[in-house]
């Protein structure tokens, strides 16, 4: 069981991340 604080913490990583992947994507096609 994840406590609140490390969900809040990993959610953000993610969103960072999926963002950032997104923008590569974009500048590489």
């Amino acid at each position: 069981m994840l406590s609140k604080t490390m969900q809040a913490a990993l959610n953000e990583q993610i969103k960072i991340e999926a963002q950032s992947s997104q923008v590569y994507l974009a500048m590489a096609s």
